[in-house]
């Protein structure tokens, strides 16, 4: 059940920041260094906190699905300008 939500919570993730980035809400750039400003912060923090390696292990899947979530973000928001150039 767990999954289930962590992958909701990816897909809510990938539309929410698409819709954002593709309206112009927010700058690429910007959402770059702060995603991953974030997502390295966030890193840090848990490799100084945890001291069991399944846990760390866990973390590092985790945020290496969030990485791809967001690289596919960014990409989708850059095709969708690009048509809407065209168009």
């Amino acid at each position: 059940m767990q999954v289930v939500w962590q992958r909701s919570f990816l897909v809510a993730y990938y539309l929410i920041w698409v819709l954002a980035l593709a309206t112009g809400k927010i700058g690429l750039l910007s959402f770059i260094l702060t995603t991953f400003f974030i997502l390295a912060f966030y890193a840090i923090v848990v490799s100084l906190s945890t001291t069991d390696q399944f846990e760390v292990d866990q973390f590092v899947y985790k945020l290496r699905a969030l990485i791809q979530v967001t690289v596919a973000v960014i990409l989708t928001s850059l095709l969708v300008k690009l048509i809407f150039l065209f168009v």
